[in-house]
C-alpha cells in the first residue's frame, strides 16, 4: 500500500509541478521588476511550498523516516573516497 501511495504522490506533485507554467502567470506577486526573475522566484516558492508539502506526506505516512531528517556532526572526519576528491584528512 505504501507503494501504490508513494508511486501516487510522485506522479502528483510531478504533474503540479509541470503544470506550474500555466498557474503561475494567474499569481499577481511581483518580487523583483525583471520579469524572468520575477517568475524564477515565482517557481522556486511554489516548489518550496510543494517540498513542505511532500515532506509532510511523507512523515504522515512513514513516521520513522524523520530520523533521516538530521544534518549529523559536521566536525566528523570523513572516509577516503578518492573518486570523490576527499581525501579523508580534512573536515566537511
Amino acid at each position: 500500500m505504501r507503494t501504490i501511495t508513494t508511486i501516487s504522490a510522485i506522479l502528483i506533485v510531478s504533474a503540479i509541478l509541470l503544470s506550474a507554467i500555466k498557474i503561475l502567470p494567474d499569481i499577481k506577486v511581483l518580487f523583483h521588476k525583471n520579469d524572468f526573475i520575477n517568475t524564477m522566484l515565482k517557481y522556486q516558492l511554489f516548489a518550496l511550498i510543494i517540498a513542505f508539502f511532500v515532506l509532510f506526506i511523507t512523515l504522515k505516512i512513514s513516521p520513522n523516516s524523520k530520523t533521516l531528517l538530521s544534518f549529523g556532526n559536521l566536525s566528523v572526519f570523513p572516509q577516503k573516497e578518492l573518486w570523490l576528491g576527499i581525501n579523508g584528512t580534512s573536515t566537511w
